[in-house]
């Protein structure tokens, strides 16, 4: 009965000692999962690269075909290029905010009312947010050339996706400006509280 009884508690432990294993794995880290984003991406251009050359099939021109497949490499390049940029200046007005919340509640620990800049700056991270979703979304997009294969309509083709990757990244870019003006807003609105310039940041 003892030896039952240990053969139990020595299962239990390595099953108690598995699961532990098993609910400690790391999870990935912030450039692992980019850097999978970026593979999935990848190949999901090469699917439309591949769709995009069977519409091409038609046309007798190769210099044009391989024209039009140029700018297609370009343009997703350059949605990639941009995006990455996006969230470099996204992460920069991070920073600029954490200093400004920094010196708010150092000011508000001092006696200071800063319910002004603390509203702000409730505005300024849900901007941040909303910007990082939109950088987000816009980084997982791939554009195609939407062709038939009619020699005669490429070149308006072409146009349309140039321009649909324009407005997309315009529209991205907005709302990272959006951000940036509304940490700048909050950083006014402490500046305008009386002695805050008088309290000692934090180290």
């Amino acid at each position: 009965m003892r030896k039952i009884i240990a053969v139990s508690v020595i299962g239990l432990s390595l099953a108690m000692f598995a699961g532990a294993q098993t609910s400690t794995t790391t999870a990935p880290t912030r450039q692992e999962t980019l850097e999978a984003k970026r593979a999935e991406r990848q190949t999901q251009i090469e699917a439309k690269r591949t769709e995009l050359q069977a519409k091409l099939n038609t046309i007798r021109d190769e210099r044009k075909k391989q024209t039009v497949e140029g700018i297609f490499l370009k343009v997703n390049a350059l949605n990639e290029r941009m995006t990455d940029h996006f969230t470099n200046v996204l992460d920069q007005i991070d920073k600029m905010l954490d200093r400004v919340e920094s010196r708010a509640s150092k000011g508000e620990a001092n006696g200071l009312n800063v319910s002004a800049a603390k509203t702000e700056i409730t505005n300024s991270q849900n901007a941040i947010t909303a910007a990082r979703d939109a950088v987000k979304t816009q980084g997982e997009k791939v554009y195609s050339v939407q062709t038939t294969g009619n020699e005669a309509t490429l070149r308006s083709d072409v146009g349309k996706t140039r321009q649909a990757l324009h407005e997309d990244l315009v529209a991205a870019r907005d709302k990272v400006k959006a951000a940036r003006d509304a940490v700048r807003k909050a950083a006014v609105a402490l500046a305008q509280i009386p002695r805050v310039d008088e309290v000692e940041a934090p180290a």
